[in-house]
């Protein structure tokens, strides 16, 4: 969608998510407990019920990222090995429950395998790249501004998607 302008959606996103990071602390620091969101809008409000909507809105948005994140998981999958995407899916969802089940302990180890998985594809990426380093034009954006911006918003729903899993 960006083009060779990818650098700026990440920049842009990275923005966003720093003002969506910096709102959650504020949050947090006000009301430290579980159901921040809840006591927010119920002390906001004044009214209980306000409250209780935006607690099952929390939740729903919880499944739905939760379910986007592993059907694209499932279809990069798919595109590398042929397995069904929303087996792939599922199993990712039900891998993760295990892990979790098992505690704390084994969610940070696990936490700490993929996320040197993650660290070492980057790397992988970046090395990659350093042979064409100035070859190509970075301003080049083959759908103007509104590809960087809609990658930007993909990117940010990336970071937020990630967050639930």
């Amino acid at each position: 969608m960006a083009g060779n302008t990818v650098w700026l959606s990440f920049l842009i996103a990275a923005v966003i998510a720093t003002f969506t990071g910096l709102s959650y602390a504020e949050l947090s620091s006000m009301y430290p407990k579980d159901a921040a969101e809840y006591m927010y809008v119920e002390k906001a409000m004044k009214d209980k019920s306000s409250g209780f909507v935006i607690g099952w809105l929390t939740s729903v948005t919880l499944v739905i990222a939760a379910t986007v994140v592993s059907l694209g998981f499932g279809k990069y999958l798919h595109a590398l090995t042929g397995f069904d995407p929303v087996l792939s899916a599922a199993g990712l969802l039900v891998f993760i429950s295990a892990v979790n089940f098992f505690g704390i302990k084994t969610t940070s180890r696990v936490n700490i395998v993929l996320t040197s998985l993650t660290v070492l594809g980057l790397l992988l990426v970046i090395l990659i790249g350093i042979p064409n380093w100035g070859s190509v034009d970075y301003f080049e954006a083959p759908t103007g501004a509104v590809g960087t911006v809609g990658a930007a918003t993909l990117i940010f729903f990336a970071y937020l998607g990630f967050e639930e899993l």
